[in-house]
C-alpha cells in the first residue's frame, strides 16, 4: 500500500494571460447600452473597439482588439490525493492493482483586471465556475481517477474510471445576462444547462508484450457511450472539460530497436 497527500499552493504575480473580451465588451455596454460611449473616462477601452459605421454601440461591433499581458495576480491552493495498493499474486498466478488519484483545488483568487485603465473583471474566486470569457478556465473543484489492472506474464488488462465534479456557470446569476431570459410563448425559464453536471467516464486497455519487442494496445475510450455534460455554449458542452466523440476503439503497435 502506498499513498501520498501533498498539499500546494502559488502566488503568481501578473501571470501572462489573455485580456477576456467577453468582460470587455459586457463592461462597455452594460446591458447592451451604449452609455459609457465617449465618457472619457472610458476612452482607453473605447479605443479597443472597431464599429461598422465609425458610430459606438454594441449591435455595431466589428472587432475587439484583445491582447496577451501581464495579467492581474493569482493566488491557488489545493491537495493532491494519491493511493495505490499491489496485491500481489492473486489468481492463475497474475498480480492485481488498484488506485485512485484526485485533485481538490481549495481557491483560485484573481485580482482586478483592468484593460486601458477600466477594471473588466472584479477580482473572484474562480473555483467551482464555467468563467466564460474570463481570465480564467472552466475549473471544478474535484477532478479524479481511479483504476482496477491485471497483469498476467506479457498481458496487462486495466479499466479506468475519470471524474470531473459538476460546476456552475455564473452567467446565470448576473441580472439581464440574457441566458436565463422567459420562453417568449410560454414565459417560462429554463435553467437546463446553469449547472454543468458531473461526468464519469469509464476506459478499457489491454496490452500486449508481444515478441520481438513489439506492444500491441488494444483500447476502447468511454465505453459507456456517454455524452458530455450540457453546457450553455456554442457546442452545447464545455469543450475544455467534456469528450465529444463517444465510444472510441484503438489499435496500436510499437516496435523497439
Amino acid at each position: 500500500m502506498k499513498a501520498t497527500i501533498d498539499y500546494w499552493r502559488f502566488d503568481f504575480r501578473k501571470p501572462i494571460v489573455a485580456e477576456p473580451s467577453g468582460a470587455m465588451v459586457a463592461t462597455m455596454f452594460p446591458g447592451g447600452a451604449a452609455t459609457n460611449c465617449n465618457n472619457p473616462a472610458f476612452a482607453g477601452l473605447q479605443a479597443r473597439f472597431t464599429f461598422s459605421g465609425g458610430t459606438c454601440g454594441q449591435a455595431n461591433i466589428s472587432r475587439v482588439s484583445s491582447f496577451v499581458v501581464n495579467g492581474p495576480n493569482l493566488k491557488t491552493s489545493g491537495i493532491d490525493f494519491l493511493a495505490d495498493y499491489d496485491f500481489g499474486e492473486v489468481f492463475a498466478g497474475g498480480n492485481a492493482r488498484v488506485g485512485v488519484s484526485a485533485t481538490y483545488t481549495i481557491n483560485y483568487k484573481l485580482d482586478d483586471f483592468s484593460v486601458g485603465g477600466v477594471v473588466v473583471q472584479r477580482g473572484y474566486d474562480a473555483v467551482g465556475l464555467l468563467n466564460y470569457q474570463l481570465s480564467a478556465t472552466p475549473l471544478p473543484e474535484w477532478k479524479g481517477q481511479a483504476f482496477a489492472e491485471y497483469t498476467l506474464g506479457a498481458h496487462n488488462i486495466r479499466l479506468t474510471a475519470s471524474y470531473i465534479d459538476s460546476y456552475h456557470d455564473q452567467r446565470a446569476d448576473v441580472p439581464g445576462a440574457g441566458i436565463l431570459a422567459p420562453n417568449a410563448q410560454t414565459g417560462l425559464v429554463n435553467t437546463k444547462g446553469t449547472n454543468i453536471k458531473s461526468t464519469v467516464l469509464v476506459d478499457l486497455d489491454y496490452r500486449w508484450q508481444a515478441p520481438w519487442d513489439t506492444t500491441i494496445v488494444l483500447s476502447v475510450d468511454n465505453i459507456f457511450d456517454r455524452d458530455p455534460s450540457f453546457a450553455r455554449l456554442d457546442l452545447n458542452y464545455d469543450p475544455f472539460t467534456g469528450n465529444p466523440l463517444g465510444r472510441v476503439f484503438k489499435i496500436s503497435a510499437k516496435k523497439r530497436f
